[in-house]
């Protein structure tokens, strides 16, 4: 949840946190990874300014903006770019 909803690429948490994609993916599907792995991925998130839900509350789990990631990006500039997929390029012969 909270890569989506920064609109981030595999490629992208990848590049920030020096996590291996393949581990990104392996957590995102529900299957194990290390603990140190987790910790590292949940204060790199809190440090952008996502706020995690548990469940339990009103709404379930879930992430929330703080107020200075929201001032942030209702000020930044919208980009056109398509977002990375993670995927190589096939080279056409």
């Amino acid at each position: 949840m909270a890569r989506a909803a920064l609109g981030w690429s595999l490629l992208d948490v990848q590049e920030k946190t020096g996590i291996n994609k393949n581990t990104v993916v392996r957590f995102e599907s529900g299957k194990g990874v290390l603990v140190s792995t987790l910790v590292k991925l949940e204060k790199f998130f809190t440090g952008e300014g996502l706020i995690f839900v548990n469940e339990g509350g009103e709404h379930g789990q879930g992430v929330l903006f703080s107020r200075d990631l929201q001032t942030k990006l209702a000020t930044a500039p919208r980009s056109a770019q398509k977002p990375k997929s993670g995927k190589r390029s096939q080279k056409t012969k």
